[in-house]
């Protein structure tokens, strides 16, 4: 199963790839996460609920 989610990881684009490993793995809070990239904290969390899905769907 890690192995699935590493293979999958790889086929995030970069914004996304950065985006999952910086709240995941980085532990960073999605508003510290919004505040460095410049977005809200709404849009950071659409776009981490896009992302999970996407995984899903892959997984």
């Amino acid at each position: 199963m890690i192995e699935r989610l590493i293979e999958s990881l790889k086929l995030l684009d970069t914004e996304e790839y950065e985006l999952i490993t910086a709240l995941f793995y980085e532990g960073k809070s999605e508003r510290e996460y919004a505040e460095q990239c410049g977005i809200s904290r709404t849009t950071l969390q659409y776009r981490k609920y896009r992302i999970l899905e996407k995984l899903k769907n892959i997984l």
